[in-house]
């Protein structure tokens, strides 16, 4: 007598790859899910079917599909990850998918400022796709604009000349950039003698006279 014997293949749901490493212009990956089980693909966490799309192709008849993977491009500094899980009565496989944000950036055009002792206010644009502050002295303040920023400088009632750094900055990225702001004191004179020899003998003793009568900063020229 001929006795026939037959053993079922053991349930299984796997992935090949499991995993994909993105960069931020995002693309399409395929990727093979086999299966001899009914499954059930779901996105971890939802909210990553803003930038992941999952196209699930018919089995085949040894249980294969093939699974097309459309990331969209990352306009974010950060990065980003998220899962394709397939699951079945306890079994389950999953997806890996990993995006790099974009470089970050900061660029400010301002070179050194020069300020009159009354004060004045002027505009920096500055590049990034970064959230930046600025860092000012005490007699300078900031306002934060779609451009980039305003600055308004105080009067100086010193006698003498102040300079100061303007610092933008992200501190998450370790980004920054500067520049100078002087400004002149009430006390600041700036003289130009236009001619000959004879103008710069008219000036011999001005600048000593100037300093007797109290000017701190005094450009002669």
């Amino acid at each position: 007598d001929t006795v026939s014997v037959s053993q079922s293949a053991k349930d299984f749901v796997s992935v090949e790859p499991g995993f994909f490493s993105v960069g931020n212009a995002g693309g399409v990956y395929p990727s093979k899910v086999s299966a001899n089980v009914d499954i059930k693909m779901q996105l971890n966490p939802s909210s990553a079917s803003e930038w992941i799309r999952a196209d699930l192709g018919q089995a085949d008849s040894r249980g294969d599909r093939t699974l097309m993977i459309t990331v969209a491009k990352n306009d974010d500094v950060h990065s980003r990850e998220a899962k394709i899980e397939f699951v079945s009565s306890g079994l389950s496989a999953e997806i890996g998918i990993s995006q790099n944000g974009q470089d970050p950036v900061l660029s400010v055009t301002a070179k050194n400022v020069q300020s009159p002792a009354a004060g004045t206010s002027f505009s920096v644009p500055v590049t990034t796709n970064l959230e930046v502050t600025a860092s000012t002295p005490s007699w300078i303040t900031s306002t934060r604009t779609a451009e980039g920023f305003t600055f308004t400088v105080s009067a100086n009632t010193g006698d003498d000349l102040r300079t100061g750094s303007v610092v933008i900055s992200n501190t998450e990225f370790s980004k920054s950039a500067s520049f100078k702001v002087s400004q002149k004191s009430p006390k600041s004179l700036y003289i130009l003698a236009i001619g000959n020899s004879f103008s710069w003998d008219a000036m011999e003793y001005l600048y000593q006279i100037l300093q007797e009568l109290g000017y701190k900063d005094i450009f002669l020229g």
